[in-house]
């Protein structure tokens, strides 16, 4: 087992899928073999019918696989039962649909505190904290069909964080969404990854496929070029770390100068006093 697979806080192993359509059997998946660890942004990228969305749903524990294991924090959750899968995916996983999924009688507050498994009171406040981290602060009244599709995501987001999983997927999180709103949630992605969090998104997106840290590639049921941007990720990180010491010492170099020139200044305005003084008792003395 690979050093990857076993930092994993999501992994298939071997995973397959398939239908049956008009008496014919479609492989949808074959022997998928996936790690998404945290702290990590991984895209799940291919055209479509290629069995991302399929995929999602297994790792995410809403469709069974016909073959294969997943493993949720190491541990084989393949032959749980409904109600154990149930608690799993509320305590573990945080699900952001493609369509929102959001309940359109109920405020955004309220479809946030919904999955909350702990005390109301507790839930509701944590909601609010979610709303406020995602812009949302003011809108937590609203219904969703008062919110822009962009709203309507971002409190998807919030809610597929209320129990605070170490594990987030996305269905195509900026399928329709503007550029900004595409940006905003992406940066909401970054920060999950950043907090060590394991992030996981399907997407037909260029620039979400830019934004990831790992890229893995399906096609026609089949992983190809997994991981094709872990090398690049890694010397991107090594560089804005570069980037880092080298702007902590340039502010290293300032404090000091400003420091010298204090210093310098004080000496000045030492001497300044001690010619008045002096001054002054010859004046005196005069």
């Amino acid at each position: 087992m690979s050093e990857s697979s076993v930092n994993a806080l999501l992994r298939a192993e071997g995973v397959g899928k398939s239908y049956t359509l008009r008496g014919r059997r479609v492989d949808v998946l074959r022997g998928i073999d996936l790690a998404v660890r945290g702290g990590e942004v991984t895209a799940l990228v291919g055209h479509s019918g290629s069995g991302k969305t399929t995929l999602l749903h297994i790792l995410g524990l809403l469709t069974p696989a016909d073959s294969g294991r997943v493993f949720v924090d190491g541990a084989d959750v393949s032959g749980l039962g409904d109600g154990a899968l149930a608690d799993l995916r509320r305590g573990r996983l945080g699900f952001v649909f493609q369509s929102y999924n959001l309940l359109p009688q109920h405020s955004a507050l309220r479809n946030v505190v919904l999955p909350f498994t702990g005390r109301r009171a507790e839930g509701e406040a944590r909601a609010r904290a979610l709303l406020a981290r995602v812009g949302l602060a003011e809108r937590a009244d609203h219904l969703p069909g008062e919110l822009s599709g962009g709203e309507q995501q971002r409190v998807a987001l919030a809610r597929a964080l209320v129990n605070d999983p170490p594990v987030v997927l996305a269905d195509e999180p900026t399928g329709n969404l503007d550029t900004e709103s595409e940006d905003m949630l992406l940066g909401l992605f970054r920060e999950l990854a950043d907090e060590g969090r394991a992030v996981l998104l399907v997407t037909h997106n260029p620039a979400v496929s830019e934004f990831a840290d790992v890229v893995h590639r399906l096609e026609k049921g089949a992983l190809a070029g997994a991981g094709e941007k872990q090398v690049e990720a890694t010397e991107k990180r090594s560089e804005a770390t570069e980037k880092q010491v080298e702007t902590t010492k340039k502010r290293a170099k300032a404090a000091t100068k400003q420091v010298e020139a204090a210093t310098k200044q004080a000496e000045v305005t030492e001497k300044t006093v001690e010619a008045a003084k002096n001054t002054e008792n010859t004046e005196s003395a005069g």
